[in-house]
């Protein structure tokens, strides 16, 4: 076994390990025969199949796990050796290739090349400075916006069968066979389309009142209720696979989406707050004032935090490792 490194600046380091034959033989025979205890080829009862036959077929396997478990132990030994404090754990910046026979019949040498990082050291000359703590009172359009929030997620019927007007429906969209060919041709794209702005009044119409599974056929420019070049951002496929405004598609439903509020009162409040729900809608609104002040006051402690450690480090005489 071989091992050395090479400084590469103040504090990283690049570690080189050579690991032969004579160093891993030992625990790799150990492997076979633990995995030749507890595995059962075809043809042989568990724990019986012939050494040879194992090595054959699991060899290159568990020689690849040797030598992760051998390589992992040497690199920690080394680190310790040096009496290196490392700042993150090692990176690994090669792995061995195994050729077909690796593990069987022919048995190399494998190299490993680590690079680390160690811990700095560093004082710091920062004064003592005072930080302002803000205080944010939340505004009334932020309360409401809230409690919206909490009434579209217990809206009772978010997927219901069929559609209405203000319902958005998620589409599939394929090209048409062509000629006599009757093959069924993949979706080149699915997404959401609302059904209000669909600029085609019959298309709307008949799109209303339908549910999953329902197909048509359609055009691009009856659907889309938004010019052309913001066709690919909103289909979500590359320039080239869009068809032509005017080519016949055929439409699929998956399913209806609805967005709605579900009604405040006392069976919302229990949904909404399982332990402890508010009475009314003034109590509501008091608690969702300070969950968000709280929430709020969260923030501003991250926010100042945050800048201790940046102002600290601004006066800190503070060298990162650059493989971190």
């Amino acid at each position: 076994m071989n091992i050395r490194h090479e400084q590469e600046t103040a504090l990283d380091y690049r570690i080189h390990l050579s690991l032969t034959q004579e160093d891993y033989i030992e625990r790799f025979n150990k492997g076979l025969s633990a995995y030749r205890r507890d595995v059962a080829l075809p043809g042989f009862r568990k724990g019986m199949a012939p050494l040879g036959l194992v090595r054959r077929s699991v060899g290159r396997y568990v020689l690849r796990d040797t030598l992760s478990e051998l390589s992992v132990d040497r690199l920690e030994q080394y680190i310790g050796e040096q009496g290196w404090k490392l700042i993150a754990r090692p990176v690994q910046e090669s792995i061995p290739e195994f050729a077909e026979q690796d593990g069987v019949d022919s048995m190399p040498s494998f190299d490993y090349t680590f690079s680390i990082g160690l811990r700095p050291e560093f004082s710091t000359s920062l004064k003592t400075e005072t930080y302002d703590l803000h205080k944010v009172i939340p505004a009334d359009n932020q309360i409401t916006d809230q409690i919206n929030d909490l009434r579209r997620r217990f809206f009772e019927n978010p997927f219901p069968s069929v559609s209405e007007a203000g319902d958005r429906l998620m589409i599939r969209l394929a090209r048409l066979p062509k000629g006599e060919s009757q093959e069924e041709v993949a979706p080149f794209t699915a997404f959401s389309v609302d059904l209000d702005p669909i600029p085609d009044d019959s298309l709307r119409a008949e799109l209303t009142g339908i549910g999953e599974g329902y197909t048509t056929q359609t055009s691009l420019s009856r659907l889309m209720n938004s010019p052309r070049s913001e066709w690919p951002s909103l289909l979500r496929v590359e320039e080239d696979r869009i068809p032509q405004s005017d080519e016949e598609l055929k439409l699929e439903v998956r399913y209806v989406i609805r967005e709605g509020l579900a009604e405040l009162g006392p069976d919302f409040y229990a949904k909404a707050f399982a332990s402890d729900p508010p009475a009314n809608q003034a109590e509501l609104e008091d608690r969702v004032r300070e969950m968000l002040a709280r929430h709020f006051a969260e923030s501003s402690e991250d926010y100042l935090r945050a800048r201790l450690i940046k102002d600290f480090f601004d006066e800190s005489d503070f060298e990162m490792p650059v493989s971190y």
